[in-house]
């Protein structure tokens, strides 16, 4: 499954060529491992307004340990 967007309550999954939207608790109890794809881009500045590939690098060091 790809996580495709999220918000406080839910986070939204494509399964099955569909989209599903799934509570938090439901992500606590059955998601064990997740990966985060970033294209090679992503470290260019202006890659997307906001994204700070530096920031997400020391906040995956902060989860996975």
């Amino acid at each position: 499954m790809f996580a495709v967007g999220y918000d406080e309550s839910y986070v939204t999954v494509l399964s099955w060529g569909n989209t599903q939207m799934g509570t938090w608790e439901w992500w606590d109890e059955c998601v064990d491992e997740a990966y985060a794809i970033l294209p090679p881009e992503a470290k260019k500045e202006g890659f997307t307004k906001g994204f700070n590939f530096g920031q997400l690098q020391s906040d995956l060091q902060d989860v996975a340990s």
